[in-house]
């Protein structure tokens, strides 16, 4: 899924952080002026240890991240306007993460409902959701288990398991 045109301020292979008083570290890098990774940080203590210092987020996704954590709803095709990513998987991922991409903020589907509309098996779209490089505007976080939330990030449980919950609450899909 390519829907680059660059962000202005981006630089190639650009690290961002930004860090969300509620929510935790967030690191977002890009090439060429696209997104190719958008990551949570699990605890401030281990937020971005002995890194160098980074450029600050580009206004657009900062803006964005904003709004979307005030509890503002973002619609995925806007959020890819603004801000272009570039993704790089296997055709199962891409096809996986470019369906994830039509789950409306506020929504949910189920890894076997997915996997019945791509012809696949719930535990390959729950590992291309797992290996999702870009939270939030790639929102896995939208895929349920038929009993229950499921894993989020490769959990099954602790902090990534409850950022999970959190961001649905956010949006008002639980």
């Amino acid at each position: 899924m390519d829907t680059s045109a660059g962000v202005p301020g981006a630089e190639p292979s650009l690290i961002c952080r930004y860090w969300q008083p509620e929510w935790g570290g967030i690191e977002a890098q890009f090439h060429d002026g696209n997104l190719i990774r958008l990551a949570f940080a699990e605890a401030p203590a281990a937020v971005f240890p002995g890194m160098p210092p980074t450029a600050p987020f580009p206004a657009p996704l900062q803006a964005l991240l904003q709004s979307y954590f005030s509890g503002m709803a973002v619609a995925t095709e806007d959020a890819l306007r603004v801000v272009p990513i570039r993704l790089h998987g296997t055709p199962f991922q891409e096809r996986v993460w470019a369906a994830l991409t039509e789950i409306p903020y506020g929504q949910t589907r189920s890894y076997g409902q997915l996997a019945r509309a791509l012809g696949s098996a719930p535990r390959a779209v729950g590992q291309a959701c797992k290996a999702n490089p870009i939270a939030i505007l790639v929102p896995c976080h939208r895929v349920l288990a038929a009993a229950g939330l499921g894993g989020y990030a490769g959990a099954r449980n602790g902090p990534a398991l409850a950022r999970k919950e959190a961001l649905l609450h956010l949006e008002g899909a639980i």
